[in-house]
């Protein structure tokens, strides 16, 4: 999810569609049955895809996701 105060349409669109991406990646090694919701900070803007990917890897491995 990504608020409206994170900027305008077309950027909140990017930063979902590299968050859909990423996370389609990351599914595959993921524990099954667990619904995950990611929500977007203000500073995603200055994120880049793969800062992103990065990112939710880490908070994956965190929370012990992973198999």
């Amino acid at each position: 999810m990504v608020k409206k105060e994170t900027g305008k349409a077309v950027a909140r669109n990017k930063i979902k569609r590299w968050l859909k991406e990423a996370s389609q990646l990351l599914n595959k090694k993921l524990i099954p049955g667990y619904d995950i919701i990611v929500l977007a900070k203000n500073n995603i803007r200055e994120a880049n895809y793969f800062e992103i990917c990065y990112d939710l890897e880490s908070l994956f491995y965190k929370g012990r996701l992973f198999l």
